[in-house]
């Protein structure tokens, strides 16, 4: 690392109406979020930026699905904030003691519920290799990359906790200590140093999840779903499309999001309606029209159920343009 590199820390704890606005709040991660269930969105996050490290505690109070990819020529490390934490991640369950690796500059796609909590860590590719040479961690950098999820001891996943716990309720008191050198080698090498020695020798234990009807039936829906985002989807043409039972689709909706696919669905369009009186122009655009399209019929149901999801009503969206 470069002894003059520029340092940047961002700290943000911001409660936003908008899921839009998240994704902005997370620079270098190219991520998509779309809101899952009702009510104002209270995100949260907390970063620190260098040239070799991206360190994020991020969470979020309601079920949000999220696609994108984490930040570019980076290993990221995802570890659960919490032992009781359950989310979906590129298919698999994930619960508080395993550790997410992300593909090289793949695909992230997650489902989460209500009350995520998070911490995300990337490393440069070439300073996690420099570091594994100095620990003498033969091929450990490969065995990464070839692993998505490592589940960790309880004992060892409580140690890593505790110390990124201890780390981040202290990093804003550090702001005057990020424009040094030394202080951020020091904390480069601390938290790749814990990483690296809980990860490799709990690397061998992990093993593959089978395949689950249920689950081949929600990646079948999701990607459906975000293939026909400009269109209102009902349940029944949903489960005609992907050939399972009614039952087995709302069983893998529930266990992604404590949700039922019309529930989420409606979610779906109601978010349709809200990006649409966004784009529109207010004195040529009818909010009734705009409903129908995405399947509301019931004026007076609708605007109740966009206030719940968005928390105002359909008609002060759009005059806000």
């Amino acid at each position: 690392m470069s002894k003059t590199q520029k340092i940047e820390a961002k700290f943000s704890r911001i409660a936003i109406k908008d899921i839009d606005q998240y994704s902005e709040l997370l620079k270098r991660w190219d991520v998509d979020f779309k809101q899952l269930e009702p009510g104002q969105i209270c995100a949260k996050t907390m970063v620190l930026a260098t040239n070799d490290i991206l360190m994020l505690n991020m969470s979020c109070n309601k079920a949000i699905l999220q696609r994108g990819s984490s930040p570019r020529n980076m290993i990221t490390f995802g570890i659960p904030r919490f032992n009781s934490s359950q989310f979906f991640w590129r298919g698999k369950q994930i619960v508080g003691n395993n550790i997410c690796i992300y593909p090289i500059n793949g695909e992230l796609d997650s489902e989460t519920k209500s009350g995520f909590d998070v911490y995300g860590i990337s490393f440069a590719i070439e300073y996690i290799k420099q570091v594994c040479e100095e620990m003498n961690y033969t091929n450990l950098v490969d065995k990464i990359r070839n692993a998505e999820v490592v589940t960790i001891s309880d004992w060892s996943m409580a140690h890593l906790r505790n110390f990124l716990n201890d780390f981040f309720a202290h990093l804003p008191n550090q702001i005057n200590n990020l424009s040094h050198p030394n202080f951020i080698e020091t904390i480069h090498y601390e938290i790749i140093k814990i990483l690296l020695l809980t990860i490799e020798k709990h690397l061998n234990t992990s093993k593959k999840s089978p395949v689950r009807l249920r689950d081949d039936a929600f990646n079948k829906a999701k990607t459906y779903i975000l293939e026909h985002l400009e269109e209102p989807i009902s349940v029944k043409s949903l489960v005609d499309r992907i050939g399972v039972t009614e039952r087995t689709l709302e069983r893998a909706f529930l266990e992604r999001f404590e949700r039922t696919p019309k529930a989420v669905l409606k979610s779906f369009r109601l978010s349709g309606v809200n990006r649409e009186l966004k784009r529109a122009a207010i004195e040529n655009t009818l909010i009734s029209d705009v409903a129908n399209r995405w399947g509301f019929w019931h004026m007076g149901q609708f605007a109740k159920d966009y206030k719940r999801m968005f928390g105002e009503l359909p008609s002060i969206t759009l005059s806000k343009l």
